[in-house]
């Protein structure tokens, strides 16, 4: 049995709905690099957001935030390295993917031109 499975049955046996990304992973094929290259910007967007203190909270509590990151340096700087080291490294990945993708597009248009190439000199050579 797959972990992903336990998981499904844990979550059917307390009554929780399935992740919306979950029921995408398991529709989507091995070779889905447009899945992947989504995935990949979701990433790296939160990675940059590790370490900034998110806008639109009161008064009071920005400043509560301010205090604790600064008192928690030796905790906040470790994460905020990691971030973005994660955000350059993700940011690489998906201009690798995105690469990838435009080559793949570039292949299927090749093939389907191949195809056609084909099915019109098996159509030459039948009408001989």
């Amino acid at each position: 049995m797959k972990l992903s499975d336990v998981e499904r049955a844990v979550r059917t046996q307390i009554g929780l709905p399935e992740p919306k990304w979950l029921a995408e992973r398991a529709e989507r094929s091995t070779h889905d690099l447009e899945g992947l290259y989504r995935l990949l910007c979701d990433l790296r967007h939160e990675s940059e957001q590790v370490g900034k203190i998110p806008a639109g909270y009161p008064r009071h509590v920005d400043i509560v935030m301010r205090i604790l990151h600064a008192l928690l340096p030796w905790y906040t700087r470790p994460l905020e390295r990691f971030s973005t080291i994660s955000a350059r490294t993700t940011s690489e990945i998906t201009e690798q993917v995105a690469q990838l993708i435009r080559e793949q597009q570039q292949s299927q248009r090749r093939i389907r031109e191949l195809e056609t190439e084909i099915h019109e000199l098996r159509a030459k050579l039948e009408n001989r």
